[in-house]
């Protein structure tokens, strides 16, 4: 589109902020923005606008306006058309990407009414500045003007006075004593043996908080360079090529906080004397100047403002000591050993450096050779919350040593370990690190993580152990740190590791299946072995159940388990064998059984059976037979015995009553005693019963010796008989249990 009509935005009088990015506008005619008083922020980057874009925004937007974006378009000039001017009090100009070439007084006339200016003027073909060109802006704040061929056409001279663009710049702010605070000069082809003292001096009654001038290449700070930049907070002189810098460039009065010297070639020591005259310093980065220190030591101490320190890619000599920096937070240490000969952390010397909590230490072949005693080298940091030993020798530690390396380090978030050719992690050794969140694991030789080793960590959210050996990681690895156990964990980066696909991995697959925790490849890590299952993703392997267990262990043991039972059941079956075949037959009663005047009737008999004893038997017949079987209410309802002192009828001879009322039983018990051996009653009972036996009349004949008898004196016709019968012992002098069975056995015997 080439234009916006009038009526566009007449109706949005409360708009503020308005983007027009990338909409190939090549006008802005007058009174576009006429209805928007309010707006503030105004982008209009990456299109093709030339300069009489700039002349509708001086014209048609009100003071509210701070920020106007015209980067990446086709203006060739500052100057406003008409003689134009931007009546914002505090406005944001960004001009950079364009195709400016000069800067001259008339081109910053409309600019000079705002009472803070911000001009980016970056990325351009900026080449010449006329002298007087920044004369009356006092109400320039910010002037980026990096990227620009400031320095192009002339070569530099010993201070830099052969570039005229840079020496108007710095000559016109410094005459105009504006406002600015923040100044860009990077990489303007800025080629000077020393840095100029006139254009500093000059900068520095500008009032300068923030000079940027990284990317060219200046070789040299001399003394009281930056002596007049009292005020100067950010000094950036990064990939200067500076080879020396004076202790002595600074005023004492000087108010440095950040100081960037990163990418130089400072090979001296001189640098660091710095130190003690920037009182105020926070930020110091001179990694990458391969300093090169002879003595046998290196020492910074008692920098009480310091809080960041970077000295990487420096070469440091064999013992290292930081002392008293009470509030250094980072300290970045990478690459500052000869990695030939190794380092060993126990001639790392931090001390009283409470306030520390972010330390990296990378690329020094490090390794901790030390009594097990001082092997806690990071107790003297207990605030250290990411410690980074990456691409180390930690791998020739004692594992003993390696797992009291970590102690009273309770702060750790974040430990990287990787890169340092570990074999093996020592049991215990992150149980003090019970804030730990991160874990970097990767790049080393570990073939398996033993179970437990994660079971303090339970904070433990990404777990990194990529590129290593592992075959296999069993359930107690993970179980303290997984979500469903109380953990943590987050994410595992598993990928380049060997696995095997055996038995063992068979937990490991199905936790792979079924888990939610973010995976480095999603589930798409293959077998490694066998060699035939390469192509195999982990999560599709599923060996069979035969080719795992070891069945002949299992049926060893079911058959062994199946013999102790059986062995067991049968002996719990022969020790209970009465009270098991008396219950069966009780049930069987209880279910078949009638009652008659409150005894169990047996079906065309009177009675259970007839009881033939001895009188002086009387007592035992009454207190224990009777009462533990007519008395018993096993069944619901006792049995019924026929007792001559009871049941028979009186008047009628002896002899009668046997007869009739053995009749009425087909069952005889016999109690046995010496007495009733020679009883001719007793006698006679046996004979009736005999006799009834031959007859089928009586079905069941039992036996009761009540006392030891010798069995000489027993008749051999009854001897015969209890060979064929039930025969029974009563446990005189036997226990509880005894005598339970014996009535169990009489009341089967009547019950048959």
């Amino acid at each position: 589109m080439n234009s916006y009509p009038l009526s566009r935005f007449s109706s949005l009088e409360s708009l503020q902020e308005l983007y027009l990015d990338g909409t190939c506008l090549t006008n802005l005619p007058r009174y576009t923005f006429l209805s928007n008083k309010r707006l503030t922020r105004l982008s209009l980057n990456d299109n093709q606008l030339t300069q009489a874009a700039l002349s509708a925004i001086a014209l048609d937007l009100g003071p509210s306006l701070s920020f106007v974006d015209l980067s990446n378009n086709s203006i060739e000039s500052l100057r406003i058309p008409g003689n134009n001017k931007i009546k914002a009090n505090n406005t944001e100009l960004d001009l950079s990407g364009n195709s400016l070439r000069s800067i001259s007084k008339l081109d910053l006339v409309g600019y000079e009414e705002t009472t803070a200016l911000t001009l980016h003027l970056n990325s351009n073909n900026i080449s010449v500045i006329a002298r007087d060109s920044f004369s009356k802006m006092k109400s320039l704040h910010l002037l980026d003007l990096s990227k620009n061929p400031l320095c192009r056409r002339l070569h530099a001279g010993k201070d830099g006075a052969g570039c005229p663009a840079l020496s108007n710049l710095t000559e016109g702010l410094g005459m105009a004593g504006t406002q600015l605070t923040n100044l860009s000069l990077s990489k303007i082809r800025w080629k000077a043996d020393r840095l100029d003292l006139r254009m500093m001096n000059m900068l520095g009654r500008t009032g300068l908080e923030v000079l940027i001038i990284q990317g060219n290449s200046i070789g040299g700070v001399g003394e009281g360079a930056l002596g007049n930049m009292t005020k100067l907070q950010t000094l950036d002189m990064a990939n200067c090529n500076i080879k020396e810098f004076s202790p002595l460039a600074f005023s004492k009065r000087n108010r440095l906080r950040n100081f960037n010297l990163k990418g130089n070639k400072i090979q001296n020591l001189s640098v660091l004397d710095l130190l003690p005259k920037l009182k105020h310093l926070e930020f110091l980065d001179i990694s990458g100047n391969g300093l090169g220190i002879q003595k046998p030591y290196f020492a910074i101490k008692k920098c009480t403002s310091l809080q960041i320190l970077n000295l990487s890619k420096n070469r440091l000599p064999p013992k290292i000591m930081f002392h008293d920096l009470s509030s250094l937070k980072t300290l970045h240490l990478n690459s500052v050993v000869d990695r030939k000969g190794g380092f060993n952390l126990i001639d790392l010397t931090l001390k009283n450096m409470t306030s520390l909590v972010n330390l990296t230490f990378e690329f020094n072949n490090a390794y901790l050779k030390c009594d097990l005693k001082n092997a806690s080298i990071f107790s003297a940091v207990p605030s250290l919350n990411t410690l980074s030993l990456a691409n180390n020798s930690l791998g020739q530690t004692n594992p003993a040593i390696l797992k009291k390396m970590f102690k009273n380090l309770g702060q750790i978030w974040k430990l990287r370990l990787s890169g340092n050719g570990l074999v093996e992690l020592p049991l215990g050794m992150f149980d003090d690190l019970v804030q730990m969140t991160d874990l970097h694991l990767q790049v080393n030789q570990i073939t398996t993580l033993p179970a437990g080793i994660f079971n303090k960590c339970k904070k433990l959210a990404h777990v990194n152990v990529e590129n290593n050996k592992i075959i296999s990681i069993s359930e107690g690895v993970l179980w303290a740190i997984l979500p469903t156990s109380g953990g943590s964990l987050r994410q595992l980066d598993l990928s380049g590791n060997k696995w095997t696909c055996d038995c063992d991995i068979r937990w490991f697959v199905h936790w792979l299946r079924n888990t939610r925790v973010l995976l480095s490849k999603g589930k798409q890590e293959h077998c490694n072995l066998p060699s035939d299952l390469r192509q195999l993703k982990l999560v599709d392997f599923c060996p069979a159940w035969i080719e795992c267990d070891n069945h002949l262990l299992h049926l060893t043991a079911g058959l062994t388990s199946s013999v102790v039972a059986i062995t067991l059941t049968s002996y719990l079956i022969f020790i209970f064998r009465w009270d098991i075949k008396y219950a069966w037959v009780i049930r069987k009663t209880r279910r078949n059984a009638r009652l008659r005047n409150g005894y169990v009737e047996i079906p065309d008999e009177r009675y259970a059976a007839f009881v033939s004893y001895c009188s002086k038997n009387t007592k035992w017949i009454k207190d224990e037979l009777l009462k533990n079987v007519e008395e018993s209410d096993d069944m619901g309802a006792p049995l019924r015995l026929c007792i001559y002192e009871r049941d028979f009828i009186c008047g009628n001879p002896i002899v009668d009553n046997i007869e009739e009322y053995m009749n009425q039983t087909t069952r005889v018990v016999f109690v046995v005693t010496g007495d009733s051996l020679q009883s001719r009653l007793c006698d006679h009972e046996f004979k009736v019963a005999q006799n009834k036996l031959f007859e089928k009349r009586i079905t069941s004949i039992i036996f009761i010796l009540h006392e030891d008898v010798d069995k000489k004196t027993i008749p051999d016709n009854m001897q015969t008989m209890m060979r064929h019968t039930t025969c029974l012992c009563w446990p005189e002098n036997g226990t509880m249990r005894q005598k339970t069975v014996f009535w169990k056995k009489i009341r089967l015997a009547l019950l048959r």
